[in-house]
Parts: C-alpha cells; structure tokens; sequence
C-alpha cells in the first residue's frame, strides 16, 4: 500500500491591521488566528508589518515632512520588543488554538528602543517562540526606520511537518535567501508582503504571483503568501493629495496572498479579488476592504515528512536569535521527541524491546516545559557563565582543527559575544574553560590515551561530517586553537581554566571548586559541542545540584545538527532550561522574585 502522506491545511490571512495602534491590531490578528484555526487551519501566516504598522508613508510624504516624522515616532511607541506583552498573547493564541503561527512585527529592541527590525515571528502549537527572521536588507522607504537584520535569522524553524523557513517580500526575489531557506531542507516557506507597493512600482499582486511560483518550483517547497490590505485608518492619514487618495481607492492595489504547490496544482490560482485554491474558504471583505479574509488551503506534500530514525528539533522557550539554536535540520521531528508509533509514550512492546524500523514520534512535552518557565528566576550574585571550549579551536575557521560548520560560526560568536557583554554588565562571573594536551612522545598527545579518539585517528576517519578534522593535533598547548576569541576576552575579571582534558568541564579541573568559593547555584552554560561537552558538563552540574541554563543560540556541534538538537532536547527535557541569550540576559536584569523573572 505504501505511505500516506500527510495534508496539512494552512491558512494566509489577507488583512490590513489598525494602523499604528499596536494593541488593536494584536486584538484584530488574535480574532484571525482563531477564524483560521475554527477553519482547520494548522499553520496561520500573516502579512508584513502587520503589528502595528509597515512605513508605507513613505511612498507619498517626504521624509524629513512632519507627517513622516510623525508616523515615524508612533511607528516606535507601538513597535514590538521580543519578548513582550505582545508577544505572550501571540504565544498564548497559538497554543490555545494549535496552531503554528508566523507573524509580521515591527521589532523593537529590547534594550535600544530606536533600534527597529522588519521581523517574522514563529510560533508553535505549544506556545514556545521557535524563532524569528529579520529582513536582512530594509529596501525603498523600510530604510528610514528599519535596521539591517542579523543573517542568523534567516533559519528554518522545526515543525512536525518538517523545516518551516521565512521570507519577507523583496527577499522572495533574492536568490541568494531563497537558496538560504532551501539549502536547510524547507518544505514550507511563509513570505509575508506589505499592505502595498508604490505607485511607480509593478502591481504587487503580479509580483506575489509570479515570486510564488518561482519560489515553488525552484524549491520543490509550498509557499504560503500572506499580503496586507489597506485600512480606513491608512485612506485617512496616508495620501498626501488627491492622487494618492485615488491610487489608494484603487481595486487590486492591495493583496494578492496566495499558496503555491511546488508543481503549481490548485492553490496558486487566483480569480478577481482573492485568491482560490483547490480546497479553500474565504471569509470577511474583499482585499480592499480593510477587513480582509483568510486564504487557505489543504495540500498532500510529496515526501516523507519525518525520515524512520529522525532525531528530535530542539526544544526552545522563546529565543530573540535563535534561531541557530531552534533550527532544525531537514527531515527532523518537530519539537520533541518520544515513544514508538501506535503504543503510547513509555509503553514497552512484547519483550521491552525496540522493534527494528520503528519511527520515533514527537510527544508534547510543552505543558512541562512552560511550567518549568515559569518557576526559573536566576540571581546574579550566585550566577555564573561557563564558556566550554569556546575558543579558536571550533570557532576560528582560519586554524580551528576542529571547525564547526561555516555557516554556524559567526551567529554563534555573535551570541556568545552579546552573552558575555551583558553577563558581566549585570555582574555575573564569567569563566573559560579551554580544552588543552600537552605533547606526549608516546602516543602524540594527552588526547591519543583515550582509546576511541585513538581508534579514530587510527581508521583515518574525521568525527566531522563533510569535513576534515584532527583528534591528535588539536588544542595542542601553545598552539593558536588554544586562544579564546578575542571578542570573548578574557576581561581582567574573567577566569580561565586551561587543565580540561576530556568532555566535561568539571572533569580534572578545579571548576567545581571556583563556583563553590564563589557561592554560584545557577550555570549558564555556553559553546562547544552541544551534545559532547556542553551535554556532559550540564550532566556534571546537574549531579552537583547547580541550576543548569543552556544558551541555545551560543552552542553548536560540529558533529552535525541533528547532534545538536539532541542536545538541546536532552538538557531541555532532563536537565534544566534551554534559553536564547537575551532571554538570558533580560532574567538577569530582572529583580529576583519579580514577575520579569518569572514569566
């Protein structure tokens, strides 16, 4: 009989939101997400900028006019910082309804309020912030206002339907982003537009079109188009003559939110003023009416979704850049991991043992996991940061011996970077724990005593993926691998800790001893290998009863990402929290025992 594909049923919300008013155009998306979940939707994508504002003015008032000034201002007051109130209700709304939920934001940093970005948030069925893209170039009047984004968010996030990645408009166009998304195995990419183009501009709905389908066929991926539509309130305040007024006033300005088979079958078909699939609804007004509707669609996707064998995405709780951490690799399982198909978690088959081909299937472990959330509060004083083999070794591509991937290494030393900064701005202790081997006559190096790496390096074999790597000469002392990365430090107030021989931090070193004289009960736990020596020095502090926070977007493994996210999956589910760092960095800043810490 052979496989049966799963459908999934996603859902593109076409509406405008209540221009620069941040709270009823959250009001307006939470009664969108439950439209479309009441519809059967499983995934939601909403348009660009929907909450609360894209900076179209642009396109009519000059820059430097009071009314561009002016928008310009409210745009930052009703700006969404990451996490947030807002964030939270979005949270709450995809959990509630089980819905996994992309959302068009203008981003506000957390901790530099002009700092904006043009940003889509995902959110899964559980609740948990998978992670979220940043435009990487702002383009024609986003320029003014918004700031490039970090190239680290353009990640897909874990789905139990398989990698889900994120585009925002003129990136559809780009090859290079379109390559990004697609190189990591995405078989679903959301592409949120804005509310419209400018009157010099092709019409946005040709545009939406003809990138989707593109898109589409060139990734072999569905494509879901969310485009906003313009509101009364955007009429009022946006044309600055009569012409502006009629072009607004105009039918087919707006929208144009389309789904898209990869062999364009059915849902890419558009008629009048919406979109029509092969299986969809559509409720609301028109796109020009500001009320907007829902485009859905039910597809069979071609493929396996979760390979027999797959490993687990990592579980997150809500990363600001994750979204190395929260990425999971082609053909993993969504977040989290579990017992074996037809039989309930933990139930054993005849005999307890595991039946050869069996598929390991997600089990929902978030009602644990934000429960756990909610009872984490971390007190600076009696914090540390324990920086694991965070030096030249993995991360300096120029001399590491054993380098993990190239594309993971900069946001990895760009969160690493943000952790330390902010940890000893708050006070917290920072500590290096750098592997080290002498020279030994005989077998080479401290590291040859250890049989298996001995046994590598005998076969000749590389313990990375893909690339060449080296047990015998690695982090040999005196040697360039041994350095920290000069943006890590070490600051003057900065321990180091230079006698680590094998995965964990704890092993043969004093460490213990220092978070001891220290009075630290919480380790942030930061750098490489997620699933060696990360994991093993979590293990090692969990079994002294420290509190264990891992960074998720400061670690990576060079043995691969499905290692790494199992890593991540094991702390997280075993062990303590897995956190992004400015989430981190945000419980640090907050008084023990106050609601910030807390939530």
């Amino acid at each position: 009989m052979g496989d049966r594909m799963p459908v999934v049923r996603a859902a593109v919300v076409q509406a405008a939101p209540v221009f620069l008013d941040r709270e009823r155009s959250l009001a307006k998306a939470l009664e969108w997400i439950a439209r479309a979940a009441e519809a059967g939707a499983r995934f939601v994508v909403f348009p660009e900028g929907f909450i609360a504002a894209h900076p179209v003015w642009y396109h009519f008032h000059a820059a430097t006019s009071r009314e561009s000034l002016r928008m310009a201002r409210e745009l930052v007051e009703n700006a969404v910082p990451v996490p947030s109130p807002t964030t939270e209700a979005l949270a709450d709304a995809a959990a509630r309804h089980r819905v996994y939920l992309v959302m068009g934001v203008c981003e506000r940093h957390a901790r530099n309020p002009g700092l904006l970005h043009n940003t889509q948030l995902f959110f899964g069925p559980d609740g948990a912030l998978l992670g979220k893209h940043q435009k990487v170039m702002p383009t024609v009047g986003e320029r003014l206002v918004h700031a490039p984004g970090f190239g680290d968010t353009l990640r897909t996030v874990p789905t139990e339907f398989g990698p889900v990645g994120g585009l925002i408009c003129g990136e559809a166009s780009n090859p290079l982003a379109v390559f990004a998304v697609a190189a990591q195995g995405a078989r679903i990419i959301a592409v949120s537009w804005p509310n419209h183009f400018s009157k010099n501009e092709h019409g946005m709905r040709d545009v939406i079109l003809m990138a989707s389908r593109a898109m589409g066929y060139r990734t072999n991926a569905f494509v879901l188009s969310a485009a906003g539509t313009i509101g009364p309130e955007m009429r009022e305040r946006l044309p600055s003559s009569a012409e502006d007024a009629e072009f607004l006033a105009r039918p087919g300005v707006c929208g144009g939110s389309v789904i898209v088979d990869p062999h364009d079958r059915g849902p890419s078909r558009q008629r009048g003023d919406r979109p029509r699939g092969r299986r969809g609804d559509a409720a609301g007004g028109g796109p020009g009416s500001g009320r907007g509707h829902l485009r859905q669609a039910g597809a069979r996707l071609r493929g396996p979704l979760q390979p027999p064998g797959g490993l687990p995405a990592p579980v997150v709780h809500g990363p600001a850049h994750p979204v190395r951490g929260s990425a999971a690799p082609a053909g993993c399982p969504g977040p989290d991991l579990a017992g074996r198909r037809g039989r309930p978690h933990g139930a054993a088959g005849r005999g307890g043992g595991r039946r050869e081909g069996t598929v390991m299937q997600p089990v929902d472990r978030s009602d644990m996991l934000r429960a756990l959330r909610a009872q984490l509060a971390i007190d600076p004083k009696r914090t540390a940061v324990v920086l694991v083999d965070a030096h030249r070794g993995h991360l300096d591509l120029a001399v590491a011996t054993m380098p993990v991937a190239p594309e993971d290494a900069p946001g990895v030393r760009e969160a690493l970077a943000r952790l330390v900064r902010g940890a000893r701005a708050a006070g917290v202790m920072v500590v290096h724990v750098v592997m080290t081997h002498r020279r030994l006559p005989y077998p080479g190096a401290e590291s040859m005593t250890n049989p298996f790496w001995r046994a590598v390096e005998a076969a000749k074999q590389s313990l990375i993926p893909g690339r060449r790597s080296t047990i015998a000469g690695h982090n040999l002392e005196g040697s360039p691998q041994t350095e920290t990365l000069p943006e890590l430090g070490p600051e003057p107030t900065d321990y180091v800790i230079r006698t680590k021989k094998r995965l964990s931090a704890f092993y043969g070193t004093d460490l213990e001893f220092l978070l001891r004289t220290h009075g630290v009960e919480t380790v942030v736990l930061a750098g490489i290998n997620t699933n060696t020596c990360v994991l093993c020095t979590a293990f090692d502090a969990f079994n002294r009863d420290l509190r264990v926070v891992v960074a998720q977007d400061a670690v990576a493994s060079m043995y691969g990402e499905d290692l790494h996210a199992f890593g991540l999956q094991n702390v997280a589910r075993c062990l303590g929290w897995v956190l992004p760092v400015d989430e981190i960095l945000a419980l640090l800043e907050a008084p023990v025992g106050s609601a910030k810490a807390r939530d």
